[in-house]
């Protein structure tokens, strides 16, 4: 006597194989079902790839800076204020550059440091030429700070910041575009109509957009005294720090943020000291939450493509009411009946869902080829479309299925004759 366990097993094969053979008989129509669901499938895993390419690049890019770095900007944000402050007056009292000298002035050996003042973009002009820039100032320690290796020529000393002097170093690519194969030091460029001599070239780094796409480097520095006089009195301003060891790093955001606010008679603005780590989880956990909201959205074409199924499979029960009625009536369970039609359905969704996963992964290395724009295709999205497509082919199945077990003999073969 055959066991329970191997028949229930035979009876999920031989439905298993029916099902196969009806989506067989048909082949048009399954395959105009299984589209919706290819076109689900496809958007989630694009949207799942390219956003987690994006925020591993963003990642990869920030924590190349360094893990011992450390940020200081100021914000005017009157929700932080402690209890029993007034509102911050109109004038906006931010980060100065005698905020960064007593910074400075209090530091050790084992910290580096430099203000980073972000001017406005430019046009970079040399005899004829033109390319855009964007220009920072710095002080001597930027290239340290900021891990910038100098390429050729040297970076600008203090001497040059005390004077303001017309000087500025360039990124390789700036010195590509605007001298060719020549090189840039000792020529002359002009900024807003302003010319500077290129002391140094300092090797390109990777850049990424907001979208975490690369972009090109297309830094000029120069000293920060002359972009405050020369260039841009307000630019946007904010202190790096680069410490020896990491471990320093609570006692230092503690340290400048005491500096800062300690020099003012009220706080009217806030300080926010935070290392490179920290600003990196923000970014990618914000960066994770947009491609899981994305990916919800696209999501949504699965629900219709559920629909799709649920639709065909209704009128396919409707067209194999004798077919259903013969075998009832040949002895065959209901519970059968119904097995078939549902593994029908999941079948419809699970291969809509593989070539939806074969044409995501294709959309996604096309967008990679033509914009650059970083992919990553985890087993987990992978799987996890998957699994959501044979779920939704399940839940579309299961009223139709239900109808066709539901069935009698003499109902089915009557509902047929009428």
């Amino acid at each position: 006597m055959s066991r329970p366990g191997k028949r229930n097993q035979s009876r999920w094969l031989l439905s298993a194989t029916q099902a196969v053979r009806s989506l067989r008989r048909a082949p048009v129509r399954s395959a105009m079902t299984a589209a919706g669901m290819v076109i689900g499938v496809t958007s989630v895993v694009v949207m799942l790839s390219i956003g987690e390419g994006a925020r591993a690049r963003m990642e990869e890019t920030l924590m190349a800076f360094g893990d011992n770095v450390v940020m200081l900007t100021a914000s005017k944000d009157n929700d932080n204020l402690r209890t029993g402050e007034t509102p911050f007056p109109e004038t906006y009292d931010g980060l100065k550059i005698s905020d960064y000298q007593e910074i400075r002035s209090m530091v050790g050996p084992d910290v580096v440091l430099s203000p980073n003042l972000v001017g406005s973009s430019s046009l970079a002009r040399v005899n004829g030429k033109g390319a855009k820039v964007q220009i920072f100032g710095v002080d001597v320690d930027a290239p340290a700070v900021q891990q910038r290796h100098i390429v050729s020529g040297a970076f600008f000393g203090a001497s040059d910041v005390a004077t303001a002097g017309s000087v500025c170093v360039i990124a390789s690519s700036v010195e590509a575009r605007l001298f060719g194969s020549q090189s840039a030091i000792g020529k002359f460029i002009k900024l807003n109509g302003i010319s500077f001599v290129v002391i140094g070239v300092v090797a390109n780094q990777e850049l990424l957009d907001a979208s975490g796409v690369h972009s090109e480097d297309v830094s000029v520095f120069m000293p920060y005294t002359s972009l405050m006089r020369r260039l841009n009195r307000s630019p946007v301003f904010l202190i790096l720090l680069r410490t020896r060891s990491r471990m320093e790093i609570p006692s230092l955001k503690t340290s400048i943020v005491n500096v800062v606010e300690g020099r003012r008679g009220k706080r009217n603005a806030v300080f926010d000291a935070r290392s490179v780590e920290e600003n990196v989880h923000l970014l990618t956990e914000g960066a994770r939450t947009m491609t899981l909201l994305l990916a919800s959205l696209a999501a949504v074409s699965l629900v219709v493509g559920g629909m799709g199924i649920m639709n065909i499979m209704g009128v396919t029960v409707r067209e194999r009411t004798r077919e259903i009625g013969l075998r009832l009536a040949l002895g065959t369970r209901p519970h059968d009946i119904q097995s078939q039609f549902l593994l029908e359905a999941i079948l419809l969704a699970l291969v809509g869902g593989v070539i939806g996963v074969a044409l995501g992964i294709c959309c996604g290395m096309l967008a990679t080829y033509l914009n650059s724009w970083p992919m990553r295709v985890s087993a987990g999205a992978i799987a996890g479309a998957l699994l959501f497509s044979m779920l939704i082919g399940a839940l579309a199945g299961l009223q139709p299925a239900r109808r066709a077990s539901g069935f009698t003999p003499v109902y089915a073969l009557k509902l047929e004759a009428e």
